[in-house]
Protein backbone atom coordinates (compact mmCIF):
# COMPACT_ATOMS: atom_id res chain seq x y z
CA UNK A 1 0.00 0.00 0.00
CA UNK A 2 1.09 3.58 -0.47
CA UNK A 3 1.29 6.30 2.12
CA UNK A 4 -2.01 7.81 3.11
CA UNK A 5 -1.16 11.11 4.79
CA UNK A 6 -3.43 13.44 2.92
CA UNK A 7 -5.34 16.59 3.64
CA UNK A 8 -7.24 14.72 6.37
CA UNK A 9 -6.60 16.16 9.80
CA UNK A 10 -3.98 14.45 11.91
CA UNK A 11 -5.33 13.78 15.38
CA UNK A 12 -2.48 13.70 17.91
CA UNK A 13 -2.90 11.63 21.06
CA UNK A 14 -2.16 13.49 24.30
CA UNK A 15 -0.69 10.30 25.81
CA UNK A 16 1.22 8.02 23.46
CA UNK A 17 0.56 4.28 23.72
CA UNK A 18 2.73 1.29 22.89
CA UNK A 19 1.86 -1.02 20.01
CA UNK A 20 3.41 -4.07 18.33
CA UNK A 21 3.98 -4.36 14.58
CA UNK A 22 2.12 -7.25 12.94
CA UNK A 23 2.79 -6.35 9.29
CA UNK A 24 5.92 -4.57 7.96
CA UNK A 25 5.80 -0.77 8.06
CA UNK A 26 8.24 1.29 5.99
CA UNK A 27 8.32 4.75 4.42
CA UNK A 28 5.42 5.21 2.00
CA UNK A 29 3.97 1.84 2.99
CA UNK A 30 1.07 1.19 5.35
CA UNK A 31 1.45 -1.86 7.58
CA UNK A 32 -0.43 -2.99 10.68
CA UNK A 33 0.07 -2.74 14.43
CA UNK A 34 -1.65 -4.41 17.35
CA UNK A 35 -2.83 -1.82 19.86
CA UNK A 36 -5.99 -1.19 21.84
CA UNK A 37 -6.87 -4.94 21.78
CA UNK A 38 -7.01 -5.23 17.97
CA UNK A 39 -4.90 -4.60 14.86
CA UNK A 40 -4.98 -1.33 12.94
CA UNK A 41 -3.51 0.05 9.73
CA UNK A 42 -0.41 2.06 10.63
CA UNK A 43 2.24 4.21 9.02
CA UNK A 44 5.39 6.00 10.08
CA UNK A 45 5.11 9.52 11.44
CA UNK A 46 6.59 11.78 10.39
CA UNK A 47 6.45 10.11 7.01
CA UNK A 48 10.08 10.97 6.21
CA UNK A 49 11.51 8.57 8.84
CA UNK A 50 13.95 6.18 7.20
CA UNK A 51 13.29 2.99 9.16
CA UNK A 52 11.71 -0.38 8.49
CA UNK A 53 9.56 -1.83 11.25
CA UNK A 54 9.21 -5.61 11.31
CA UNK A 55 6.66 -7.89 13.00
CA UNK A 56 7.06 -7.88 16.80
CA UNK A 57 8.91 -4.53 16.83
CA UNK A 58 7.45 -2.17 19.40
CA UNK A 59 6.19 1.26 18.37
CA UNK A 60 4.83 4.39 19.99
CA UNK A 61 1.38 5.33 18.72
CA UNK A 62 1.35 9.13 18.54
CA UNK A 63 -1.82 9.89 16.60
CA UNK A 64 -4.11 8.88 13.78
CA UNK A 65 -5.50 9.89 10.40
CA UNK A 66 -8.92 8.33 9.98
CA UNK A 67 -8.45 4.79 11.28
CA UNK A 68 -4.75 4.66 10.41
CA UNK A 69 -2.45 4.94 13.43
CA UNK A 70 0.67 7.09 13.21
CA UNK A 71 3.67 5.38 14.77
CA UNK A 72 7.31 5.94 15.65
CA UNK A 73 9.95 3.31 16.47
CA UNK A 74 10.34 2.52 20.16
CA UNK A 75 13.37 0.23 20.07
CA UNK A 76 16.81 1.46 19.07
CA UNK A 77 17.58 -1.62 16.96
CA UNK A 78 15.09 -0.77 14.17
CA UNK A 79 16.63 -1.14 10.72
CA UNK A 80 17.62 2.23 9.24
CA UNK A 81 18.42 2.87 5.59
Amino acid sequence: MVRILTSQAIKSFPDADIGRVVQVIMPNHVGRVHCYATSWPAQLYPDDLHVVLHPDDRVIVVGRVGITLLVQPLDAQQEKF
